[in-house]
């Protein structure tokens, strides 16, 4: 582990991220007609706590979306930010020139590295929705600092490195890529 993540060593960081996760945070899942392979999320939450501890990251929901659809499904989306960085109560000073106090303000950490994406989850249970859009948020925005990012690149789940994802044509799906199969009408997301 880091004791201190720094400008000067997050080259070093970024190179202990993108080491393999080990075969058993691989995950399948069967959507569509299709076979998927990722990453558990709480294997790509370890992997950051071992390397930098968990008092030097954060994850934060920035936005989030949700619609009830017609079978009482809650649809929810949520722009998830992940900030690798010192806790600010280390910071000697009020940080970076471009540090934005407001900004920053659900984080505990002075960012040196961050990245944001959107997740999405479809569940009865509104808690569960939430929680599946954060994990979803989580590992796409951990994949971008390349935590996980073989599952993305679909090259996990013992297929070839050259691998390249291909849909499959059945008859659940009529031949169309799985995310043209799924209804999205109730879900809105935000513009900003």
């Amino acid at each position: 582990m880091f004791p201190e993540v720094t400008p000067e060593n997050i080259d070093e960081i970024v190179a202990e991220i993108l080491k393999d996760l080990p075969e058993q945070a691989i995950v399948k899942e069967e959507r569509y007609g299709n076979t998927y392979y990722g990453y558990s999320v709480g294997w790509t939450i370890d992997r950051l706590n071992e390397i930098v501890g968990p008092h030097q990251w954060n994850l934060v929901p920035i936005k989030t979306s949700m619609e009830k659809s017609e079978g009482r499904a809650y649809n929810v989306a949520m722009l998830v930010g992940v900030a690798i960085g010192p806790p600010k109560a280390w910071a000697e000073d009020e940080g970076p020139q471009w540090y934005d106090e407001e900004k920053w303000a659900q984080f505990t950490v002075i960012p040196i590295m961050y990245r944001e994406a959107w997740g999405q989850s479809t569940n009865m249970s509104y808690g569960d929705a939430l929680k599946g859009a954060m994990s979803d948020g989580a590992k796409k925005a951990l994949s971008m600092i390349g935590l996980g990012v073989k599952a993305y690149k679909g090259l996990i789940g013992g297929l070839p490195e050259d691998y390249m994802y291909q849909p499959t044509q059945n008859k659940k799906n009529d031949g169309k890529l799985p995310w043209e199969s799924v209804s999205y009408t109730h879900l809105t997301l935000p513009t900003n």
